[in-house]
């Protein structure tokens, strides 16, 4: 797999029990820009799922090839999908109602990342997070940080799941 290679994607198949739903697909992303496009129900976010490792149990993947990052994503347990997860690889939803958590503050919902997958100090963390919601062009991140989604704009929703992949 060439370097600039982050994704392999050779004969993906998905199905329910009785139900194909992603029928046959191979792609390579590198470090180019790509959307993945198709009307609703065509599969985009099963597709997305499988390279993150989040499908559900009732779900049957199959593919000849599914590398991320260099890692074939077939045999991944659940606590190597957790390294590369928030580590390498995160997935930005299009719906930020669905993706954040309407319970948890901005805050605590950017921060969680960093003490899953960083060994920084409370302080430090928040430091961080201050500057995640900063480079992703939000306003007054102090005051951000502690907000609900619900109190939010869908596009500031959307610069809150960029600060957190």
């Amino acid at each position: 797999m060439p370097n600039d290679l982050l994704i392999d994607v050779q004969g993906l198949t998905l199905r329910s029990d009785d139900t194909l739903l992603v029928d046959n697909i191979s792609f390579n992303i590198g470090r180019e820009r790509v959307a993945l496009v198709g009307e609703s129900g065509s599969g985009k976010s099963l597709t997305a799922r499988s390279l993150m490792g989040l499908l559900s149990p009732s779900l049957h993947l199959h593919a000849e090839r599914l590398q991320v990052v260099g890692e074939d994503a077939l045999r991944l347990r659940e606590r190597d999908w957790i390294t590369l997860r928030g580590g390498k690889v995160a997935m930005v939803m299009q719906d930020p109602k669905y993706a954040l958590n309407p319970t948890r503050t901005i805050g605590w919902q950017v921060e969680e990342p960093l003490v899953l997958h960083r060994k920084l100090s409370r302080a430090e963390r928040k430091e961080k997070v201050c500057e995640m919601l900063d480079a992703v062009g939000l306003p007054d991140p102090r005051q951000l940080m502690k907000r609900y989604p619900h109190q939010l704009s869908g596009g500031m929703g959307q610069r809150v799941m960029l600060a957190i992949a």
